[in-house]
């Protein structure tokens, strides 16, 4: 697993840049599994426009087809469509360009996790995120832009570094609170935020979470010896999505597995959603 995390860190794993239009026609892309990119290009400026995953990649980009419509589809059959639609239209000039990195053997939770690890260093490299990917509109990001450099510090700017420990209290550069029991003592009071699970003495986490902090940490309790920690925060709720996905890539990125139930619809306790529907 580490060399393929090392291919995404490294870029070696990414296939050339090719037009998004018709990609999915002929062999230019594989119909197996793996990540995609899809790159903004304008006269001015390029910019990540979206990272997913697919368990088949032609398919997937296939999906997107309607970008170049003349009305703006439905979040089905993909979520990005409209967001990148609206981005098309607004820059008649500009066209997408689409890149894959094909992992036909890695299972589908780890492959959700390198579609984590791959939007992290994408914020890591460009201090944003990729337009689409955690629903923001063209609206929003204009107002983001134009706000002050505290609201683009708290909103857009990547918060630290994703190298760290994660059982720290400072990972990804957030200020989390000691780790605690999981029991009714010890939840927090009411607030919005992300939090962590673990068991005492292992190496991954649990899980990362994200939303209303003591209802979230309620649905856990149980007969296991669980610790949590938290961080509150203002942010928006799709901030939030990313700083949660961002915090997924980080672990990885320094454990070399995602935490252990972040995937898994069977886990303990009815196992967390994950955080992509996509096939």
């Amino acid at each position: 697993m580490r060399t393929v995390i090392t291919s995404l860190y490294e870029k070696t794993a990414w296939h050339p840049w090719i037009p998004l239009e018709n990609s999915w026609r002929g062999k230019k892309v594989p119909a197996g599994p793996g990540l995609y990119r899809i790159l903004l290009v304008d006269e001015e400026h390029t910019q990540m426009a979206y990272i997913g995953q697919s368990k088949n990649l032609k398919e997937r980009l296939g999906a997107l087809k309607h970008v170049y419509s003349d009305v703006s589809p439905l979040h089905d059959p993909h979520f990005a469509g409209p967001a990148l639609w609206t981005w098309r239209q607004a820059l008649p000039r500009s066209h997408f360009e689409v890149s894959v990195a094909p992992f036909p053997t890695i299972p589908k939770p780890l492959r959700l996790g390198l579609e984590c690890l791959a939007l992290a260093l994408c914020h890591q490299e460009q201090d944003v995120a990729p337009l689409a990917n955690f629903g923001r509109t063209r609206d929003e990001w204009s107002a983001l832009w134009s706000s002050s450099p505290e609201r683009q510090m708290q909103e857009v700017r990547l918060t630290g570094p994703l190298d760290g420990n994660p059982h720290a209290r400072s990972w990804c550069g957030l200020d989390w609170t000691s780790w605690t029991l999981l029991d009714r003592e010890h939840l927090p009071e009411d607030g919005l935020g992300l939090y962590r699970l673990r068991v005492a003495g292992c190496d991954p986490l649990l899980y990362i979470g994200q939303g209303e902090i003591a209802a979230r940490l309620k649905a856990y309790r149980s007969n296991l010896p669980l610790e949590c920690s938290w961080v509150l925060g203002s942010w928006t709720y799709h901030r939030r999505l990313e700083l949660r996905s961002n915090a997924v890539g980080a672990h990885l990125l320094s454990l070399s597995t995602i935490p252990l139930w972040q995937f898994e619809s069977g886990a303990p306790l009815g196992g967390p959603a994950g955080m992509s529907s996509a096939a």
